[in-house]
């Protein structure tokens, strides 16, 4: 399999490209790349492309949507700048009187712009303007199968390509090149199509070409006799808005968020922040309950809701991975004194997720599910609270899945890690960022991960890891706890905002080795 690539060189190391509300758009979507190709090919052979041409770029639209390389970047400061109205038909008409009217007046008829440049980084974000060009490069990357049979499509689209001028407005100057190659480039951010939210990009769709070429077309016949005849915008049926995420910003999975009320409905319950384990599990048993009532498959609830991949009959437990639900206590964090939400309190609410992402229509419905049920003891069936469903707004659940996001992260609970590390610091680090990789973090955000860890916690309020060695699963009691503190990184060593939520390690399915934010975003 080979790499088509075009590349794209801005050559003021800035791009003002707008997209659907007129927010800055970031990366520069495939579609605005396959206009600035259209283009090119309309000041080579105006309305007639040869049949070649139209093949190269039905080809092109009919190809998966691409992965894009591209620098960092920063959004300036808007300004407004006065620009020509096109309405010089006034002026001119104001001269060929004599008059000196303001209708004669050029400034009288010009319009205020507002501009916002985003600036392309290079290793120095404070030195945008000493930036390497080779830091002002966008990649667009394709999968080719077999190169034999489209390399007549390719031939021609690297012919366009090093013909392109501009992509986006037009002082966005660029210089193109397409090629084949085994190796993606080598471009610190990789911006994927996902599967879940994320940065709205267009996309090409097979007839883009033909829909671009006709409403040109259009606009050069919009002026029939007197009358001016209106040019549609590009119909949506010539692209597809495609979510792209970048690798460096994992997806925050879709999750229902409760809170436990005391039975009598007068104020929160609390749980000891060491009973998070019997918390997770009454409420893993409320979830199954529900689930089953409700008519799911007793294999989905086996497996999404318990966790078990091997049937009930079954003496040897088989795990089933990240795609289940995970049940994670949520302490508190209070002032108690200290400047800001810092200290670990007791738990009073709780996350419900599928790490793996993908599944919300269960998430949405357990979340309805849950809702006013009974978290009950296994033991004498006691009752100890009523489940209310939260707004994911609520603003102590924001202390564990950010909506901006953090770059440092500290342990509520300790991370049980997956093996043991004979106290040996390079053993313990490899764990911890094999921790990392194991909860579904990209392999290079481990590795660029800054690593910190102690026995005693981070916050005020936490426990001991020797406090929980009686409290994990039986199958985790051999392995060392320790709490941890992260700081994520970009490869260059810049701060990296994560989202969450983030457990690691033995137990993260029920609320060991959880993390909460230390630099929130206001």
């Amino acid at each position: 399999m080979s790499n088509f690539i075009i590349s794209v060189t801005f050559l003021n190391g800035t791009f003002h490209g707008r997209c659907d509300g007129s927010s800055a758009e970031w990366p520069p979507s495939p579609m605005r790349l396959f206009q600035a190709l259209v283009a090119v090919a309309g000041a080579k052979w105006r309305t007639d492309f040869p049949e070649r041409v139209q093949a190269a770029f039905d080809w092109l639209a009919c190809q998966s949507a691409p992965d894009i390389y591209a620098p960092n970047f920063r959004l300036g400061t808007p300004y407004q700048t006065s620009v020509p109205n096109n309405a010089m038909d006034i002026v001119g008409r104001a001269w060929s009187k004599g008059s000196t009217s303001k209708d004669a007046q050029v400034a009288t008829h010009k319009a205020m712009k507002e501009i916002a440049s985003t600036y392309l980084l290079g290793d120095d974000e404070q030195h945008w303007q000493t930036s390497d060009e080779s830091s002002w490069k966008v990649s667009y990357v394709w999968k080719i199968d077999s190169v034999e049979k489209v390399k007549d499509h390719i031939n021609v689209i690297k012919e366009l390509a090093s013909s392109l001028y501009e992509v986006g407005w037009g002082l966005d100057l660029v210089a193109g090149h397409a090629s084949l190659e085994a190796d993606s480039p080598s471009q610190a951010n990789c911006w994927s199509p996902s599967n879940t939210a994320g940065t709205a990009l267009r996309t090409p769709r097979p007839h883009a070409r033909e829909a671009l070429q006709q409403r040109h077309s259009r606009f050069l016949n919009r002026i029939s006799g007197t009358t001016l005849i209106p040019v549609p915008p590009l119909s949506p049926l010539a692209y597809e808005v495609v979510q792209y995420r970048c690798t460096d910003d994992p997806a925050t999975p879709t999750f229902a968020a409760f809170s436990f009320i005391e039975t009598s409905g007068a104020k929160m319950c609390s749980f000891n922040l060491l009973s998070g384990m019997q918390v997770a599990g009454m409420l893993r048993h409320a979830a199954s309950t529900v689930a089953t009532n409700a008519g799911w498959p007793d294999e989905t609830v086996n497996r999404l809701i318990c966790g078990h991949g091997e049937p009930k009959e079954a003496d040897k437990h088989e795990p089933v991975g990240r795609e289940r639900f995970a049940y994670i206590p949520l302490p508190s964090l209070e002032r108690r004194k200290t400047p800001d939400f810092n200290y670990v309190g007791m738990i009073r609410r709780a996350l419900v997720y599928i790490p793996s992402g993908g599944r919300d229509v269960e998430v949405h419905s357990m979340r309805r599910l849950l809702s006013g049920m009974e978290l009950i003891r296994k033991q004498d069936k006691k009752v100890e609270a009523l489940i209310t469903a939260l707004p994911a707004s609520d603003r102590m659940v924001g202390h564990y899945v950010p909506p901006k996001g953090a770059s440092t992260w500290s342990t509520v609970t300790p991370v049980i890690l997956p093996g043991r590390d004979d106290r040996k610091e390079k053993k313990t680090e490899k764990l911890l960022r094999k921790c990392i990789v194991q909860a579904g973090f990209p392999e290079h955000l481990a590795n660029n991960a800054l690593l910190d860890w102690r026995r005693v916690g981070y916050r005020p309020g936490t426990e001991h890891v020797k406090s929980y060695q009686g409290k994990v699963p039986k199958h985790l009691k051999k392995f060392p706890l320790y709490h941890v503190k992260i700081t994520w990184r970009q490869a260059n060593g810049r701060p990296l905002d994560v989202h969450g939520p983030i457990v690691l390690g033995g137990g993260r399915y029920y609320g060991i080795g959880l993390f909460a934010a230390e630099d929130l975003k206001k």
